[in-house]
Order: structure tokens, then sequence, then C-alpha cells
């Protein structure tokens, strides 16, 4: 296997991961597959086979070609930018300077409470 298509297939593999907030537990967890292959996809080691591909779009809702072309550095960050939790983010950036300081102690309890669930 040609070695810039493994390294093509790691990096979309790692961005769809941190796109959907999602570790390398996670998706092995959820699609079944080994952990130890999961990683060594994302630090492109080796690459997958074709049915695990599908089911790796499948899961984030993209096609096979996401995963397996190489992208556009620019495209990609749009895409980052257009995401619901970039938009949400921005709400509350735009919202921060008007908050009373019990509101922000709660935003604040919130998100230790979140990492706290990981």
């Amino acid at each position: 296997m040609d070695k810039s298509k493994i390294k093509i297939f790691s990096t979309n593999l790692s961005y769809y991961m941190k796109l959907n907030g999602k570790k390398r537990q996670d998706v092995a967890k959820d699609l079944n597959f080994p952990y130890s292959s999961l990683r060594d996809w994302e630090k492109g080691i080796c690459y997958a086979q074709i049915d695990k591909i599908k089911k790796l779009a499948d899961y984030f809702n993209i096609s096979i070609n996401d995963l397996i072309e190489d992208r556009n550095r620019a495209t990609l960050i749009k895409n980052i930018k257009e995401s619901e939790e970039s938009k949400l983010i921005e709400e509350i950036i735009e919202e921060l300077p008007s908050l009373s300081k019990e509101k922000l102690k709660h935003i604040k309890t919130t998100i230790a409470l979140l990492k706290e669930s990981k």
C-alpha cells in the first residue's frame, strides 16, 4: 500500500473523529472494531480494509471518499466552522460579556460536570 494513501486515510480519520468528538475507544466500541486496529489506522501504521472504511463512513455519515481522498484543508476547516458545536460556541462567546457572575459560575460547573462524565 502506498504510504501517501495511508497518511491521507489517517489524517481524514483523525479529522472526522475530532469533528464528531469521538475518541478511539468510542469508535472501536461502537463499531465493534479492535482498539488496536483503530489506533493503527489513525496513527498511519496501516490501512483499513474497504468493509471497515465503509462502516466508518456510515458511522460518521460521510462518503467513503471523505475518508480515502486527499481533501483541501480549507474545506475541512470550513466544515468545522459550520458544525453545530461551532455555532453553539459562537453563541456562547457573544453572550459572555453580558452574563452575571452567577451565570458564569453555572457555565463553569456545567463544563466541569461534562468533563467528569467522559
